[in-house]
This record gives C-alpha cells, structure tokens and sequence, in this order.
C-alpha cells in the first residue's frame, strides 16, 4: 500500500502544479496546504458546465457537467486507507 501511497501522491503534486496547492508527507500520511475549494471550481469542464448554466442554457449545462464527473476514474481515494478518508 506504501508504494500506491507514494504513487498518488506523486501524481496528484503533478496536477497541482509549481504554483497550486501544496502536497507534504506528515508522520501520519499526507497534507493538502493552499487548497480553496475554487481550487475545485476553475477546472475547465465545470467552469463551462457553470457558464452554460449562468446564460440559461440548462440542457448544455447539464451535457457539460457529466462530461466533467466522467473525467474521473475510480473511487475518490481509493488507493488511500485513513480514517480520515474512509467513505461510509
């Protein structure tokens, strides 16, 4: 399990970037500093979902936003076994 840790965590300090949120190791896991939740909210498929909703056209809006939930691949953490993550 030590080495799908090191793995997400690896790819998630990828996708966040030089000038995003920090990813760092503590002696119980892994934490996420300078995280906001737009952070979450400017990704672009959820930011056009929002701007088709916004001009009222709620057909687009909705075509837009499961595009943007298929963009994910698994459960939420999946790889990561922590109290702090347990999904009930």
């Amino acid at each position: 399990m030590r080495q799908a840790d090191r793995s997400c965590a690896s790819g998630l300090r990828g996708a966040l970037g030089d000038d995003g949120p920090r990813l760092s190791r503590t002696g119980a896991g892994y934490r996420l500093s300078g995280a906001d939740i737009a952070d979450l909210r400017e990704r672009p498929a959820s930011r056009a979902a929002r701007a088709a909703r916004d001009a009222g056209r709620l057909e687009r809006a909705v075509e837009l936003a499961r595009q943007a939930e298929e963009l994910w691949r698994g459960e939420f953490t999946e790889a990561l076994q922590a109290p702090a993550v347990a999904m009930s």
